[in-house]
């Protein structure tokens, strides 16, 4: 998928993984040469429900950054969003 330098994208990490804060950081510092970048982490269990609905309305594109907890919880956010 070829990417549009205007075009935002949102990394959602788990807020208590060190590992997946680390992702984060180092897929921003990747991507933010090119593109607008903004890493949003979850602060508690199905927070990225929340953040998913949220972000989902200001970014053109969702990145996950965890294991399938994380992803589950993120497509569950975006599944409850009306069209």
């Amino acid at each position: 998928v070829a990417l549009n330098r205007q075009e935002k994208i949102c990394l959602l990490g788990k807020g208590n993984s060190t590992k997946s804060k680390k992702a984060c950081l180092k897929l921003k510092n990747h991507l933010a040469q090119t593109y607008n970048v903004e890493i949003c982490l979850s602060q508690y269990p199905e927070h990225h429900i929340q953040l998913a609905k949220e972000q989902a309305i200001d970014c053109d594109h969702l990145i996950a950054v965890g294991g399938d907890g994380t992803i589950n919880e993120i497509v569950n956010g975006l599944m409850t969003i009306s069209q």
